[in-house]
């Protein structure tokens, strides 16, 4: 009998240790999904801001958008000016594809690289690329009110703020660092060439007067300057003429970025 008393407690406590050891499994197993769990929603969420698809298509799109416009420069050639004789070639090519094409915008040690174009108003290109086909990028275009060939006083771009294409870059650019690393551009059209010297990223509304151009110079930098997230000290005179290239930000509803250069005319440097 007593034999049996402990084979019984024996029993009972080898199925406690079983139970035991099967309970600490589940609660490692459940750790461990749970945290890849958070882990994955932070990266998510992480990705949502930054991009309206995941980093996945938007490395394939922005390799597609590269080869589509096959341009592929060494920075020998882009800094020993054959970049602009190859963009202008470049230009007489897609003209016969694009007739909206007024001209090419790249900003140094960025994607963005893009030729330019301008419609009859400011939502096709919003879906549409260059050449006029559908396109969920849309294309890098000018605003209609201003001038094709950039001689208003201030020239407004926009273009889609998505992942590492069209002007996704401009949100790195928020980082002080990253802003002083990229405060270089150039402008190219079929008759001039611009160097762009970029000053200020700035946080406007998008119903904010700074799109109403045309404007009194002096009037317009300040609204620049009472918005800006980074500021360079340029200096500015009344000869100057402004780029601004807009895109979306997410710091409110309907905000908006600009980043905000002066263009420096190199077409007599060149000839």
């Amino acid at each position: 009998m007593f034999r049996s008393a402990r084979f019984r407690a024996a029993a009972i406590l080898l199925a406690v240790a079983v139970s035991l050891a099967v309970l600490r499994q589940f609660r490692t197993s459940a750790v461990h999904f749970v945290s890849s769990d958070i882990n994955a929603a932070e990266t998510s969420q992480t990705s949502g801001d930054d991009s309206d698809i995941s980093s996945d298509d938007t490395k394939t799109h922005a390799a597609a958008l590269r080869e589509e416009q096959a341009i592929v420069l060494t920075s020998a050639e882009k800094a020993r000016g054959s970049y602009e004789e190859i963009i202008r070639e470049k230009l007489k090519q897609l003209s016969k594809e694009c007739p909206d094409l007024i001209g090419w915008l790249y900003v140094e040690d960025s994607n963005i690289d893009y030729p330019i174009v301008q419609g009859n108003d400011n939502q096709y290109y919003l879906h549409h690329g260059a050449d006029g086909l559908e396109n969920e990028h849309g294309a890098i275009f000018l605003d209609k009110i201003c001038r094709a060939d950039f001689s208003d006083d201030q020239s407004i771009l926009y273009g889609h703020n998505m992942g590492d294409t069209m002007f996704g870059d401009i949100r790195k650019f928020r980082d002080p660092a990253e802003f002083e690393k990229h405060r270089s551009g150039r402008l190219i059209t079929m008759t001039a060439s611009y160097r762009i010297e970029f000053f200020a990223l700035a946080i406007v509304s998008a119903f904010d007067t700074v799109y109403d151009v045309p404007a009194p110079k002096t009037q317009w930098v300040d609204i620049i300057r009472s918005n800006s997230i980074c500021l360079a000290d340029t200096e500015l005179t009344d000869e100057d003429r402004y780029i601004a290239l807009s895109t979306c930000s997410f710091d409110y509803e309907n905000a908006r970025f600009l980043f905000v250069g002066k263009l420096i005319d190199t077409t007599k440097s060149e000839k």
